[in-house]
C-alpha cells in the first residue's frame, strides 16, 4: 500500500509527504523520525586551536608549553595594548587615521627607503632642533614637523628644486611624512618664503653645530675651512661673483663651510659674493670657539684648535691675527696650517719623501 501511494505521489515527492505517508502506516512512530534530528555541517568541522606549530624536535614541544603557560598573560597584554592603541588614535586627524590604516596594511611604495632614516632623525634630534629655532605651527593644513621633513626627503630623493618635485608621486612620498599625500610643490615654496621671513637661518646653524658636538656627530680639535662659488640663476639681481671653474663672473653667492678632522661638515655659512674667505676664517673661529663653550667644551680643548686652509686664506695680517697679536684680550693663539706660497725649500723636498702624517 506504501508503494501505491508513494507511486502516485511521484510528482510531488518531498519529506513532508513522505513522513505523511509513513504515520498513516504506523511506521513514524517506531522510526522517531523527527525534523530535529536533522543537521547540516561542514565537511571539515575543526575546533580553533589558536596558533599552531610543526614540531620539529623535543625543544619545539617544550617551547609550546612554556608559551600555553603564558596565554593569559599575553592575552590580556594584546588587550590592553589595543585599548591604548585604538585611544591614541583618537588624537590624529581622519587623514592621519587613514594613514596609519595603509601603513599598517602594507602596501607598495617608490619611497619606502627614506623610512630607513627615521632613526637616525630620532637619535641625532633632527626635529626638536628646528623647533627651538623656528616653530611656526601649523601652515596650509600640515605641521611644522611634516613640512620639515617633506624638504628633507626632496634632497635625499634628489629633487633639484620645487618645480622638480612636481613629478614625485604625492600619494607615496606622504607616507614619508605621515600624510596620505605630500604638500605640493606650491605649499611648499609658500612655507620657504615664510621661513625666509624669520631670519634665523644662522642661528639655526649654531643650534645644529652645538647639537652635533653635544652628540659626537662632529669632533672638536682640528677645523678644515674653505669657500666655495655658488651660481645664481633666478630673478632677482645680486652682487657677482667669480666662478673659479668656469672662470667668469655670474651672479651668485659663497658658501663658507667648516669641517672636522672627519670631514664632517657642522659650520657653515652663506654670504655674499662680496666677501671672502680672509675675512670670514676669524669669524668661523669665533663662532666655533663660541658653539663650544655652549656644548660643554672645556676652555682647555677650545684652545687646543688647529685651523686648516688654502691659499685664499694667505695674509700677514691674518697670520697676526692668528698668532695672537691683533685679536680682543681672552682669546687665545689659534695653530694654524696653510700653503707655503714664498717658501722655495718645499720644492727642493722630492715626492716620495712626503710620506709622514702627524696626529694632533
Amino acid at each position: 500500500m506504501i508503494q501505491k501511494r508513494l507511486s502516485g505521489m511521484n510528482e510531488d515527492l518531498s519529506l513532508p509527504s513522505i513522513r505523511r505517508v509513513l504515520f498513516e502506516n504506523g511506521i513514524l512512530g517506531k522510526l522517531n523520525f523527527a525534523d530535529n534530528e536533522m543537521e547540516q555541517i561542514d565537511l571539515f568541522t575543526l575546533k580553533d586551536e589558536g596558533q599552531l606549530f610543526f614540531q620539529f624536535s623535543e625543544y619545539m614541544e617544550k617551547q609550546v608549553i612554556v608559551t600555553k603557560e603564558e596565554t593569559q598573560k599575553r592575552e590580556v597584554s594584546i588587550k590592553r595594548n589595543e585599548a591604548n592603541r585604538f585611544r591614541d588614535r583618537s588624537s590624529y586627524s581622519r587623514a592621519q587615521r587613514i594613514y596609519l590604516d595603509r601603513f599598517e596594511q602594507g602596501e607598495y611604495n617608490a619611497y619606502a627607503g627614506g623610512l630607513l632614516f627615521v632613526p637616525f632623525l630620532e637619535r641625532y634630534s633632527f626635529l626638536p632642533t628646528l623647533k627651538r629655532v623656528m616653530d611656526i605651527g601649523s601652515y596650509e593644513g600640515y605641521s611644522f614637523e611634516e613640512l620639515c621633513l617633506n624638504l628633507l626627503y626632496m634632497d635625499v630623493f634628489r629633487f633639484r628644486s620645487m618645480e622638480d618635485f612636481k613629478r614625485a608621486y604625492r600619494e607615496e612620498f606622504g607616507m614619508l611624512v605621515g600624510r596620505t599625500y605630500s604638500p605640493s610643490h606650491f605649499t611648499l615654496r609658500r612655507f620657504l618664503h615664510k621661513i625666509r621671513k624669520l631670519n634665523k637661518g644662522e642661528e639655526l646653524i649654531e643650534e645644529f653645530a652645538c647639537e652635533y658636538l653635544k652628540s659626537g656627530i662632529a669632533q672638536w680639535g682640528v677645523l678644515y675651512i674653505d669657500g666655495h662659488f655658488f651660481p645664481y640663476y633666478g630673478m632677482f639681481s645680486i652682487l657677482k661673483g667669480w666662478h673659479g671653474v668656469r672662470k667668469i663672473p655670474m651672479k651668485g653667492s659663497y658658501h663658507f663651510l667648516a669641517v672636522d678632522e672627519s670631514f664632517v661638515p657642522w659650520i657653515f655659512l652663506v654670504r655674499s659674493s662680496s666677501e671672502d674667505l680672509l675675512e670670514k676664517i676669524p669669524e668661523i673661529i669665533e663662532k666655533a670657539k663660541k658653539i663650544g663653550k655652549i656644548a660643554g667644551l672645556q676652555d682647555e680643548q677650545l684652545e687646543n684648535m688647529i685651523v686648516v686652509f688654502d691659499r685664499e686664506g694667505y695674509s700677514g695680517k691674518l697670520f697676526s691675527y692668528l698668532d695672537g697679536r691683533e685679536i680682543d684680550e681672552g682669546q687665545g693663539r689659534v695653530l694654524f696650517i696653510s700653503w707655503a706660497k714664498y717658501s722655495k725649500w718645499v720644492y727642493d723636498i722630492s715626492e716620495d719623501k712626503l710620506d709622514k702624517s702627524v696626529t694632533a
